[in-house]
């Protein structure tokens, strides 16, 4: 195939196969704008899911909690030991790859140092 000759409907129908993720029709994820905490392979992260993508989900104020008191209570009341925000509105990418559970942070976002 000549890259030359491709008519317009063989250039479209290339740009569909091609398409973003958010033209491929898939399913809104369910923590999508929520405050979430993720759990990865070494570490927590708190903030607000902004986008899903294949590769990452995608945090704004965003905090790394290296340290808890007891996991649920974490879970249940926000409550942690320790406390490193990244800048306010700063997106911060945590690949899916590392990811070990997700859920929703149902209490205020953790966002002063400790």
């Amino acid at each position: 195939m000549n890259i030359e000759e491709l008519t317009l409907k063989q250039v479209r129908e290339l740009q569909n196969l091609l398409a973003p993720q958010a033209q491929l029709n898939l399913p809104i994820h369910p923590l999508l704008g929520k405050n979430v905490i993720v759990r990865t392979i070494t570490m927590i992260y708190t903030g607000k899911l902004v986008e899903v993508t294949p590769q990452d989900l995608i945090l704004v104020d965003c905090s790394w909690i290296p340290e808890t008191d007891r996991y649920m209570q974490f879970v249940a009341e926000g409550k942690v030991k320790e406390c490193e925000p990244y800048p306010d509105g700063l997106p911060v990418y945590i690949g899916q790859g590392t990811v070990l559970d997700k859920c929703e942070l149902r209490k205020e976002l953790p966002r002063s140092q400790k």
